[in-house]
């Protein structure tokens, strides 16, 4: 995890105090090293604040290739170094000296803007073409690490360090109007992008040239339908699934400090946890479950029957090491940190500021990787929804009247004769389906009821077309086939606002977050997998659940949802003494509708007033 900066400017004096500027924005995680390289005859600077966390980013810092005097700024973590160095002629012992950086720009000299489509693993970078006078970027596939560009008069500045626009003053802050608005109305999905105006997210899997000619911005890649394992029988695609699974979670393994693991009783992070555990061997695992509170006479209530699972994984690993609090239950962060974030970020970026508990009690450990099973049910171990659609479309009407009993048998769908029905209505009249949709008691009607009750004022709900965007988006939620549920979740929907707002986060800990079930060729292998092995005789998830075979418990492995204990939380809503802060949105808010007492507006509240305050408090100062 390290921070890295470009200017390409024909405005501006360039100099080791414009450098600094842009380091003094990472002075908050305190960086191992600080490295830049300036080129006044072209204007350009590249610059990176490291974090040494493997044993290829030692000494990682901004590197100039004297034969061609190309220049490169990376963040990077390569999966495929090996098979890299084959295809380039690099013996193995040249390779041990190479950083990851280094290797990168051997490739661009090799494939020139092909590059990122050899690579594997999670990066962002930035290259400094000599010949061609031109900064060449690019950002990993699924978008694990971010990077932002601003191009105005002065010329182009790429960073993936938000405040770094501000310290060097590249950039005024000025907030997007209809990025507020569309935090307060919090309906529907909305792509990761930055609060200011003029600063853009480069998409992930593209890559982006910087010239005198201006910007031009490329995909690279694309999750696609395969034929690759065409033929294949069902055990030969497990067995190929589990060995990239367990190839995904030993590369992210890699750190010179000890690695930390996010456990629930949930079967992505069991998956992780039990492998990771596994390849460690008597390394130990430290592992973050929910608030981490150590289980006492005072919470036995709340976490007793949650906690059930995961002890069995502790008793299953000896080498996993469970952290908890230490402080009173009830005791509370003085500090909002959302305001933190605002701070370390230049304006508040997101709604959310990942487990900070979890950041915390890693940091005590030395820990700098947090293992996550984020985005694991969007495809790797996604249930295999819709397969009936797939079947009725297909007229397979024995195979789908067999999965339908499987799946109320198992307690996950409902009687055979409504199941049938469902199918008729959607697959016939779809346009009554969607309104009917919309009235039943599920997800549709819960958004829609929100949004209804929302206490955005109508001109901004108006202004920007937020109601009829969020009908556009229900309209489209049911799909008909398991691809297309993937698709939903895991590129329409999608994962990257977590993601970022994670690594950005956990930055500030000296912490790197990693996602073995974003792994590209593991995603490839699972998006082409036959349904009937998502959806196996009406188990859900069955494919990965093998996959598991040996590093959880039973239980846990061939579970119902239904059958998980979840935290018994006390509801009530937490008093506010004070809320001057909302006059602040008086403008934007309906703030008599905001204090209903009222079950929208009481989820409304618990999600947003931490954001409001601390927008508040930091427009203030």
């Amino acid at each position: 995890m390290s921070t890295i900066h470009a200017i390409y400017t024909q405005q501006l004096p360039l100099s080791a105090n414009l450098a600094a500027k842009i380091f003094s924005a990472s002075n908050y995680w305190k960086p191992d090293a600080t490295s830049h390289h300036i080129n006044n005859k072209t204007n350009v600077l590249l610059a990176k604040a490291s974090l040494f966390n493997t044993p290829h980013s030692q000494n990682d810092n901004v590197y100039r290739d004297p034969s061609s005097n190309n220049i490169i700024s990376a963040n990077a973590r390569l999966d495929n170094r090996a098979e890299l160095a084959q295809q380039l002629a690099i013996s193995e012992q040249d390779l041990k000296l190479l950083s990851d950086g280094e290797l990168i720009l051997k490739c661009y000299q090799q494939w020139g803007e092909s590059t990122p489509k050899q690579l594997l693993g999670d990066f962002v970078f930035i290259i400094w073409d000599e010949q061609k006078q031109k900064l060449f970027c690019a950002r990993d596939q699924m978008g694990v690490k971010v990077l932002y560009y601003c191009h105005n008069e002065k010329g182009t500045m790429v960073s993936n360090e938000h405040n770094a626009f501000f310290t060097t003053q590249w950039q005024p802050k000025k907030i997007k109007e209809r990025w507020l608005v569309e935090q307060l109305w919090g309906q529907g999905p909305t792509a990761f992008e930055s609060p200011c105006h003029g600063i853009a997210v480069l998409p992930a899997a593209h890559s982006m040239v910087v010239s005198v000619n201006g910007l031009q911005l490329k995909r690279y890649w694309s999750l696609e339908v395969k034929n690759d394992w065409q033929g294949w029988d069902d055990e030969a695609l497990i067995d190929e699934l589990t060995t990239r699974f367990k190839r995904s979670v030993t590369a992210r393994l890699q750190s010179n400090y000890p690695i930390s693991c996010e456990l629930s009783e949930g079967l992505d992070s069991n998956g992780i946890a039990g492998h990771a555990a596994k390849i460690l061997a008597d390394q130990p695992l430290y592992t973050l479950s929910y608030q981490c509170q150590l289980l006492s006479d005072d919470n036995r209530a709340v976490w007793e029957k949650t906690y059930h699972d995961i002890f069995a994984m502790h008793r299953l690993h000896a080498n996993i090491q469970p952290l908890w609090k230490t402080q009173k239950p009830g005791t509370q962060e003085a500090e909002n940190p959302l305001l933190r974030q605002a701070q370390q970020q230049g304006m508040l970026m997101s709604l959310h500021n990942g487990r900070t508990d979890y950041f915390h009690l890693a940091q005590q450990q030395q820990s700098r990787v947090l293992l996550s099973g984020w985005g694991g049910d969007h495809c790797v171990s996604a249930p295999g929804n819709y397969y009936e659609d797939e079947l009725f479309s297909q007229g397979r009407w024995l195979t789908l009247q067999q999965l339908i009993k499987d799946k109320f048998k198992r307690g996950r769908g409902t009687q055979p004769l409504k199941a049938w029905l469902h199918l008729w209505v959607k697959h016939l009249t779809p346009s009554l389906y969607h309104t009917l949709q919309r009235h039943r008691n599920g997800l549709e009607q819960a958004v829609w009821r929100r949004a209804t009750a929302s206490p955005l004022r109508s001109k901004y709900i108006k202004k920007y077309r937020l109601k009829q965007q969020l009908k556009q988006f229900l309209n489209g939620y049911q799909r008909t086939s398991v691809r297309g549920y993937e698709d939903r979740e895991l590129l329409e929907i999608g994962v990257e606002n977590r993601m970022v707002m994670h690594e950005q986060s956990a930055r500030a800990y000296r912490i790197e977050y990693r996602f073995p079930l974003l792994d590209v060729p593991l995603l490839e292998l699972a998006y082409n997998m036959p349904p009937h092995l998502k959806m196996y005789h009406g188990t859900e998830r069955y494919m990965f659940r093998r996959v598991l075979e040996g590093v959880t418990t039973p239980r846990i492995q061939w579970r119902c949802k239904a059958d998980v204990d979840h935290p018994n939380f006390d509801r009530t809503e937490l008093t506010i003494d004070n809320d001057d802060f909302l006059q602040h949105f008086k403008h934007y808010l309906d703030l008599e509708k905001l204090h209903a007492k009222t079950e929208e507006m009481q989820m409304y509240r618990c999600q947003l007033f931490p954001f409001l305050k601390a927008y508040a408090s930091n427009s203030e100062a």
